[in-house]
């Protein structure tokens, strides 16, 4: 949850308060493909903290690269 308001805040410097309605959209994210990888026997991939401080520290928060990095 710390990881997706962090990103928010990033992605929205003026922001007060963190967007409830984005945060819980992206810990359901994250709680679903833990565990569709957990019933397929691999290890669950999710956000965290230090991923998203790179993410800051190089200013790269583009889905393009996400998408990119996935594949």
């Amino acid at each position: 949850m710390g990881a997706v308001v962090i990103a928010d805040k990033f992605n929205h410097p003026t922001c007060v308060r963190p967007d409830m309605h984005l945060v819980n959209k992206g810990v359901i994210v994250d709680g679903l493909a833990t565990a569709m990888w957990g019933l397929i026997g691999a290890s669950g991939t999710n956000s965290s903290t230090s991923s998203v401080g790179i993410s800051l520290g190089t200013q790269a928060t583009s889905r393009v690269i996400g998408v990119a990095v996935a594949a």
